[in-house]
């Protein structure tokens, strides 16, 4: 029998350093893998991730990992880098419009937000919640294209 871990190491490493991070610290998910078509190959995903270690609620003992969200969609703002999920959780005190985000180093978090005359509110309020400032356009409800498995959070 051929077991995935005969051919496959998977690591979750310190963007910065490439090097191993302990069980429940985010960091990139990184594949590495060897055998006879390939000597050692090894994959940085630039998925930020948490391993999870030891017995689930079940008892399971397997390797977990949590995706927090590609460090290519984030945003940075003022030092500050903010995934998709993160404008999302704090969305949600307001109802949670759908979104898009532009990534990418900025002044303030640009947000398209559906929706009709509330751009004054969610504005201090995301600002709040997120700690930096938010610059929002509203587009009319509808707008914002819709997925059936995974929803588009950055603007084209």
């Amino acid at each position: 029998l051929i077991c995935p871990t005969d051919h496959y190491w998977i690591q979750v490493c310190d963007p910065e350093t490439g090097k191993e991070v302990p069980p429940g610290t985010p960091g990139h998910l990184v594949i590495n893998a060897f055998g006879m078509d390939h000597f050692m190959l090894r994959y940085d995903l630039e998925d930020l991730v948490v391993l999870h270690e030891g017995p689930d609620k079940s008892g399971r003992t397997a390797q977990r990992y949590t995706i927090l969200g590609r460090l290519a969609d984030r945003a940075i703002v003022g030092g500050k880098a903010l995934l998709p999920i993160d404008v999302q959780l704090a969305l949600e005190t307001f109802g949670a419009p759908e979104y898009t985000m532009a990534a990418g180093v900025a002044d303030a978090l640009m947000l398209n937000i559906e929706g009709e005359g509330s751009a004054a509110r969610l504005t201090d309020g995301l600002s709040a919640a997120l700690g930096v400032p938010v610059v929002i356009t509203e587009v009319p409800v509808g707008s914002i294209p819709r997925s059936t498995f995974k929803q588009r959070r950055l603007a084209e």
